[in-house]
């Protein structure tokens, strides 16, 4: 029961600093968020797949440790603009400035410390089964 206990707490707190991040300015929202039309598909190879994905949206979730001071420095260094707030999980999907480089940049992003993971927004597809 106390490690279930200090898990909640460790989670609660880790909401906490998110929630200050974004009271800080850090997580600010360009207008409201894209609608589906606004948003442009293009095509990549990612993790040696050729995929969909929607262009300067990256889906980034950060670590446990990371403090808000920490990820407001790293939005800075990439120019990351929060599109979709952080969740309970810690994964927030942001925007890149049309004049960078997407799939470099998302790499970039995984050989950070403070980063869980980075990926493109990628495009779900389906086949018809016949």
């Amino acid at each position: 029961m106390r490690r279930f206990t200090n898990s909640l707490l460790h989670q609660s707190g880790f909401l906490i600093l998110i929630g200050l991040f974004l009271i800080t300015g850090c997580g600010r929202l360009n207008g409201p968020p894209k609608t589906e039309e606004s948003e442009q598909i293009v095509s990549g190879i990612w993790n040696g797949k050729q995929v969909q994905y929607i262009d300067r949206q990256i889906i980034i979730a950060v670590t446990d440790q990371a403090a808000p001071d920490n990820i407001k420095d790293l939005f800075n260094r990439f120019h990351l603009t929060i599109v979709q707030n952080f969740d309970k999980l810690g994964t927030a999907l942001v925007e890149v400035p049309e004049s960078a480089d997407l799939l470099p940049t998302i790499e970039s992003l995984n050989n950070h410390p403070l980063i869980r993971y980075a990926e493109p927004n990628l495009i779900a597809t389906t086949t018809d089964a016949d």
